[in-house]
């Protein structure tokens, strides 16, 4: 039997063991493959082999070669894996060299085997490496690309976040270690600095050294905060003026450190608005005491004033005892003058509009 003969009448073993073989010898991802893939795969390396040694014709396992190299490079096969996968056909074959072919002719197929194992596991593992290498280049290549479009919208995403952070009305910093690290335009404003000036200051340099807070403000940045908070501290701006102001604090990463994070607002206005209303609290108090002392009197004082009178049509007084009853009659009435005044100032204030001629309101005064 010749090696024609040979190859032809045990071409569906040779298939069956080098299948079988795939599947349990060489690595787990060729146990991971589908037996109708292999089939596929071992049936055209089988057929071109034989091209290879019956005809010297390198065509098909040079097409073999070109297929499975991009198919197991996409799969995720190493160079060795497919290396060994083209070495069994020599341990498959040779025992039926061995079993059907003469001395002499077994020594020249061998030879011949040998020689087309060799050029098929090199022009592969030339191939497979070329193919690594420029899918590796087009794998750095597209990492490249992916890291430069997300710096980007990084570098925008930054860009529009501290556009944000300055068109705040409300200051915005960020302290670590208890030094501004950031600080947004407002913040910078409001303590009368430039934004360049506040960076890298304490953020103590900000409070005033009198305020009941300045030690709890101290404590934070020096050992962290655990959660939200809202303070209300004396700001010292930097000509030495203190202003009412309201923090809301937090723990925040910046930059991978730990640090505060803090809004903050000025609220003289606010507090100034509080200061008032509690002036008027305290005025319309004042105005219901008053308002009850001006009843308290003015009962008794209307007795007085009836008394009085009666002694003023007494007409045997006369000289200064009636001078002294004519006094005391006009003090009792600027007595009852002054407590109305204080009874109009009491009484709530309903206001009535309607239109008028203007002229004729003049004319009236």
């Amino acid at each position: 039997m010749d090696l024609n003969e040979l190859l032809k009448s045990y071409r569906t073993k040779i298939v069956d063991e080098w299948i079988y073989r795939l599947h349990t010898e060489v690595s787990e991802r060729y146990s991971a493959r589908p037996i109708d893939e292999l089939f596929q795969t071992v049936s055209k390396a089988v057929d071109a082999n034989y091209y290879a040694l019956i005809y010297n014709d390198k065509n098909e396992i040079n097409k073999h070669i070109n297929w499975i190299a991009k198919l197991r490079l996409e799969g995720g096969f190493s160079l060795s894996e497919v290396q060994h996968a083209y070495e069994l056909y020599r341990v498959i074959i040779m025992p039926y060299l061995n079993a059907e072919l003469d001395e002499k002719e077994h020594v020249e197929v061998v030879y011949k085997l040998n020689q087309h194992l060799f050029y098929t596991i090199t022009r592969f593992s030339d191939y497979f490496q070329a193919l690594h290498e420029k899918w590796l280049y087009l794998y750095a290549r597209r990492l490249e690309k992916e890291v430069e479009n997300r710096t980007r919208k990084l570098q925008e995403s930054e860009r529009e976040y501290r556009f944000l952070l300055n068109e705040m009305n409300d200051g915005y910093f960020v302290a670590v270690e208890g030094r501004v690290v950031f600080a947004n335009k407002a913040f910078a404003q409001i303590h009368g600095y430039r934004e360049d000036e506040v960076i890298g200051k304490s953020f103590l340099d900000f409070v005033s050294s009198s305020d009941p807070l300045r030690e709890k403000l101290k404590n934070i940045l020096q050992n962290g905060l655990q959660k939200e908070e809202v303070l209300v501290y004396l700001r010292k701006h930097k000509k030495g003026n203190l202003y009412p102001t309201e923090m809301k604090i937090k723990p925040i990463l910046y930059k991978n450190q730990k640090g505060i994070g803090g809004i903050l607002r000025d609220i003289t206005e606010r507090v100034e608005l509080e200061k008032k209303m509690r002036e008027a609290e305290r005025f319309v108090h004042l105005g219901r005491i008053a308002a009850c002392l001006a009843h308290e009197i003015r009962n008794p004082l209307t007795s007085v004033k009836m008394n009085v009178q009666i002694f003023a049509q007494d007409v045997s007084l006369e000289g200064y005892n009636k001078r002294r009853l004519e006094i005391t009659l006009k003090e009792i009435q600027r007595l009852e003058r002054l407590l109305s005044d204080v009874l109009d100032f009491a009484r709530p204030v309903s206001l009535n509009f309607k239109k008028l001629i203007l002229r004729m309101l003049l004319c009236s005064v």
